[in-house]
């Protein structure tokens, strides 16, 4: 009888045992299951049962698309060269001023703002340190105060750790005695011995290209290892120099907290300020922009996603894929990207590609991080003759407002309940299906999420708005142009408006200031800036102020001239899609604002059937909510 050996199941192997025991003239008609021989059957088959599920999860773990442990995922991706991302600081700029000087007589120059300056912070009643990453001179402000401006604070405490080189010890390694480590703020010192300094003050950096790399080269390399910590290594001599025994090798570096010290700064003012300078306490540190870019170390999923991509990109910039893949690689808090090349620009522009990202935190980058992205690509990445430059997302706010219909007799929870839970799976439906490029509002997929919210749903009428949010410059008359890049509901030369704005202050030709203008097409195409008089009547404040194409979704403003806005910043300017699924163009973001709680407008309202209607006491007032 021929053994067989596909099954992996504890009972078939043990089973197979039993049947060919059972063919063999010495155990014919024996009783294995009331036998000390039936133990013995039990240790084979657990034997080979294991053995099987080790083998099978060797093999998985040999394979990036199958292994499910960290060390067998970033082991694997080593071997396309790709390096996975660290937890990375929360980072923040502060100015830093003196407060004791006057006018009359200027206080004593404090020199520079050292590179590893502690500062204070709360959020949620939790302390973090940041800590300063580079020099920062004072200079004068003019009123007899010293400031160090736009200085960058991560969030975290410098720590260093020092190994001496021993070439004779073949199992030395320099591993970082942390886990929470942001790799990009490492930096390695090596000096000839304990006793000589010569060398310390040259930075050695991180290769990124094998290809520019000689025997003097200094340059280090990085990998993770076990337990989410990084190695630093060294050339061997011809590719990147190579430490001698007695060097003193030091690394300095900002463990961090990642995420969680992101946003904090938002609510900084000169009566209560989010940062203390803990070396001279009295001094103002106010917030030039909050904290932003922390982030957890680079989950499985990520590095199994990117990794075969940074090897096909081969650390060059040339596809639209080689873009995104380095990007979305080498930079943080970066949540989606999209590349498209110059000659696609509208209008084209030759030699240029363009980046649009949406960071995680917040909705668009600070200039630095723009500006850091752009000298990255340009320097070490795009090919000769292409400029790239990262522009903000264009955001298309979605707002939805709904009549929904309930039965009380077929469900216990009240409209007020129904309601919340609604606008909850509505936000939601924006936070997980929406909020990144190339993401597409399919109306059918909404109607099912707000009429399957509870069973006591009969039936829903759902209306959606687009809108866009207008940074004008106040007191100033400039064009403005607004896409919306959907068409916009039109059904025939003059059908009332579909236009709505939010309120703000014009001066109309006359002088007079109107603190409740408004914008409102004629349904022809044309737009007027309005206001309400006191008899609640309509009137211009600037007549045919701009156009409204209703095929292709585009406003124009000319010389458009707000002095204030109700909402202080920006305008909101709605307009209704003539169609329910709604798209963007190109870099445009469609999203649920979740902090604006005039993006839902929901109504429950009691459902009454025919039959009921009928029978029904004159006086009854449909409940809703």
């Amino acid at each position: 009888m021929n053994t067989r050996i596909t099954e992996l199941d504890f009972d078939q192997i043990k089973n197979n045992f039993k049947d060919y025991l059972a063919s063999q003239t010495q155990f014919k008609d024996y009783n294995f299951e009331g036998s000390g021989l039936n133990i013995l059957l039990d240790v084979l088959a657990y034997n080979t049962h294991y053995q099987s599920f080790y083998a099978n999860m060797v093999s998985n773990e040999m394979f990036l698309d199958s292994a499910v442990l960290r060390d067998s995922v970033v082991s694997i991706a080593k071997h396309l060269g790709y390096t996975t991302r660290s937890t990375r600081a929360a980072t923040a700029t502060v100015n830093v001023s003196t407060v004791d000087g006057t006018v009359e007589v200027p206080a004593t120059d404090p020199g520079t703002l050292e590179k590893g300056s502690v500062f204070e912070t709360k959020k949620d009643n939790i302390t973090y340190y940041f800590t300063s990453v580079d020099n920062v001179k004072y200079a004068a402000d003019g009123l007899g105060n010293w400031v160090a401006r736009d200085v960058e604070i991560k969030e975290g405490q410098m720590t260093s750790s020092s190994y001496i080189m021993n070439s004779q010890d073949k199992d030395q390694k320099y591993i970082i005695p942390s886990n929470t480590i942001d790799t990009s703020t490492i930096e390695i010192r090596v000096q000839t011995s304990i006793t000589d300094q010569s060398g310390v003050d040259d930075s050695w950096l991180l290769s990124s290209d094998f290809n520019i790399l000689n025997s003097n080269s200094q340059v280090y390399f990085l990998q993770e290892v076990e337990n989410g910590q990084f190695e630093i290594y060294f050339g061997d001599g011809m590719v990147g120099r190579s430490p001698v025994d007695g060097n003193l090798i030091t690394v300095t570096y900002i463990s961090t907290n990642g995420a969680v010290a992101n946003n904090i700064g938002n609510a900084d003012s000169s009566t209560n300020r989010s940062f203390t300078y803990v070396n001279q306490p009295i001094w103002d540190t106010s917030v030039i922009t909050s904290s932003v870019g922390g982030e957890a170390p680079e989950t499985i999923e990520s590095i199994k996603y990117m990794a075969p991509r940074f090897y096909q990109s081969q650390g060059r910039a040339v596809t639209i894929e080689d873009y995104k893949t380095i990007i979305t690689s080498q930079f943080s808090d970066i949540e989606s990207v999209y590349v498209w090349g110059g000659e696609d620009n509208d209008p084209p522009v030759y030699g240029k590609v363009f980046l649009s990202v949406k960071p995680i935190s917040g909705v668009s980058l600070s200039p630095g991080q723009k500006l850091a992205m752009q000298q990255e690509l340009k320097r070490n990445k795009a090919i000769a003759g292409i400029l790239p430059e990262v522009i903000d997302p264009d955001y298309n706010y979605i707002k939805v407002g709904a009549d929904v219909y309930y039965n009380p007799d077929n469900t216990g929870t009240s409209a007020t309940t129904i309601k919340q839970n609604i606008i909850d799976n509505i936000l939601n439906y924006g936070d997980t299906q929406l909020e990144k490029f190339e993401r597409d509002l399919r109306f059918k997929d909404l109607i099912n999420l707000i009429e399957d919210t509870d069973i006591g749903i009969v039936k829903s009428n759902i209306s959606l708005q687009l809108e866009k949010r207008l940074v004008p410059v106040f007191s100033a008359a400039n064009p403005y142009t607004l896409i919306y890049g959907n068409a916009l509901f039109h059904p025939h030369d003059g059908h009332e408006s579909i236009m709505t704005s939010s309120e703000f202050t014009y001066v109309d030709g006359r002088g007079n200031i109107r603190t409740n203008a408004y914008l409102k097409d004629d349904g022809k195409g044309r737009i007027s800036t309005m206001y309400t008089n006191n008899k609640g009547k309509a009137r211009y404040v600037v007549k045919e102020q701009g156009t409204i194409s209703y095929d292709t979704g585009k406003i124009t403003l000319d010389n458009f001239f707000p002095i204030a806005s109700s909402l202080e910043t920006y305008i909101k300017i709605c307009v209704v899609p003539a169609m329910k699924n709604l798209s963007g163009l190109r870099n445009q973001i469609l999203i649920i604002d979740k902090h604006d709680s005039d993006s839902t407008d929901i109504n429950v309202i009691q459902h009454t059937s025919y039959e009921n209607s009928i029978n029904s006491v004159v006086g009854n007032t449909p409940q809703s909510s």
